[in-house]
């Protein structure tokens, strides 16, 4: 990783420090209600630090690249709310050209993210659809 470009913003160590924190919970526990409080930590932090868009995107990115900085988890669920095109781009580019079957299927399970309705949302306390919503949603598709 180029450390000149991830250091030049006093909030890139603190991104990192917060992945890291996710990664030892995700290694620790198959409960996303475990894991959730940390997703959101790291999602609230790229939102209170607008300034630092471009180089989030460059941290993103890496994470799918070198999976021992967070789980790809953090990106999906970043991504939900943020759905910021040059992720997209990048995932999609990957998606086109990778031979790599579970490569295949992150990188997937990312953009998906950026559709509505989020499937693998319902993971999460914060993108959980309610019963109620899904029937409005399936009646509106059906107008």
């Amino acid at each position: 990783m180029n450390k000149l470009y991830l250091n030049s913003s006093a909030s890139i160590p603190q991104f990192w420090q917060l992945c890291a924190e996710s990664k030892r919970l995700d290694e620790s526990t198959l409960d996303s209600r475990v894991l959730e409080p940390s997703l959101f930590a790291l999602l609230d932090f790229v939102r209170s630090h607008p300034e630092d868009r471009d180089l989030f995107v460059y941290c993103f990115i890496h994470l799918l690249h070198w999976p021992e900085f967070g789980p790809f988890n953090l990106i999906e669920y970043c991504m939900a709310e943020l759905r910021w095109p040059e992720v997209r781009d990048h995932l999609e580019g990957i998606a086109r050209v990778t031979p790599e079957l579970r490569c295949l299927y992150i990188v997937n399970r990312i953009l998906a993210a950026f559709n509505d309705p989020w499937v693998n949302g319902q993971f999460y306390e914060r993108y959980r659809v309610t019963e109620s919503e899904n029937k409005v949603e399936l009646a509106a598709s059906r107008n």
